[in-house]
């Protein structure tokens, strides 16, 4: 949010024991100051203040202070002490995302993902969560290839039953399902 408030006029005043690497980073650029107390100049003409301590005594202390100063406060984790909720951010310039919760789900919020996420974190190609693209030449006898879409591999006793098998991923079960009636077939076999 802080990356995000220096695109604008926003002056970025912070206060804390110790900062993260970022938030020094931005402190030791000069794209922030740096507050040691609590002191009337803090709050001096905020129009919106981010408490983000951990403690709940201690965010509702912060809380009071901005509020007497006539800030809007949103204090992380504590919907209940919000004047304003902030959105997580998707941050992928030259686009960004906000995903709201409306403070209920802060947790879910940080945990959406781009398909640029997905490859870097997963490895799958192109943020693919379906193994494979659900296009025409990989439908039906193509999935996940033409010759293995009865869910046997090349290795004995192998089967697909994933997103790559027919009919495709989501949370239906049906590659499961599929796969596991094909091998009670071919189990007849082996004995």
């Amino acid at each position: 949010k802080a990356r995000l408030a220096l695109k604008t006029e926003a002056e970025l005043r912070l206060i804390a024991p110790e900062f993260c690497p970022e938030l020094a980073d931005l402190l030791a650029s000069g794209q922030a100051r740096e507050f040691y107390a609590a002191d009337a100049a803090l709050f001096e003409d905020a129009t919106l203040v981010f408490v983000a301590t951990g403690c709940k005594g201690s965010d509702a202390a912060w809380h009071a202070r901005a509020k007497t100063a006539g800030a809007l406060v949103s204090v992380v984790d504590y919907p209940g002490l919000c004047d304003a909720m902030t959105p997580a951010i998707v941050d992928r310039d030259p686009v960004v995302v906000a995903i709201g919760t409306e403070g209920t789900a802060p947790l879910l919020g940080r945990q959406i993902k781009t398909p640029l996420d997905i490859e870097r974190d997963l490895g799958m190609v192109g943020g693919d969560i379906f193994h494979g693209a659900l296009h025409l030449d990989q439908l039906y006898s193509l999935r996940p290839v033409a010759g293995y879409a009865a869910y046997r591999m090349p290795v004995t006793h192998l089967y697909l039953c994933g997103s790559g098998a027919h009919p495709g991923g989501g949370v239906t079960g049906l590659p499961g399902h599929h796969a596991a009636r094909q091998i009670l077939v071919d189990r007849k076999r082996w004995a």
